[in-house]
C-alpha cells in the first residue's frame, strides 16, 4: 500500500490536519534532523535544482563534517512547532547536507 501513495501528498495531508489540530500562529520553529535506518538516501539534485546549488554554497558547516552523513541512508528534516505539530518535511539530498536542503526550502 505504501508504494502506491504518494508522499508529497501524505505529507501535506498530515501537515494540514496537524494544523487544525493547533490552529495558534508560529512564533517559534524547531528543525529536527532524522536519519532513517535501512533506507536508501534522498537521490541527487545539486545538478538540476538552482535553488539547492546555491543554498549549499552559502552553508557554514561542509558536508564532510555533518553527522550523519546523506549518503549513508535517507535524512529527513522535520519543521514543528514547540507543541510537535508538524509544519513540514524534507530528504536531504545525497549530495548535500541538511544546511543546505533547509536553506533551498521554500518559506
Amino acid at each position: 500500500m505504501l508504494k502506491v501513495i504518494d508522499a508529497d501528498q501524505l505529507r501535506a495531508v498530515y501537515a494540514r490536519w496537524m494544523a487544525g489540530l493547533d490552529p495558534q500562529p508560529l512564533t517559534v520553529l524547531h528543525l529536527d534532523g532524522k536519519v532513517l535506518r535501512n533506507a536508501d538516501p534522498a537521490p541527487p539534485r545539486l545538478k538540476v535544482d538552482a535553488a539547492l546549488a546555491q543554498a549549499a554554497q552559502t552553508v557554514d558547516t561542509p558536508a564532510q563534517l555533518q553527522k550523519p552523513k546523506a549518503e549513508k541512508a535517507l535524512t529527513l528534516v522535520n519543521f514543528q512547532t514547540p507543541g510537535q505539530r508538524l509544519i513540514d518535511q524534507i530528504a536531504v539530498p545525497q549530495d548535500t547536507n541538511e544546511e543546505a536542503a533547509v536553506a533551498a526550502h521554500p518559506a
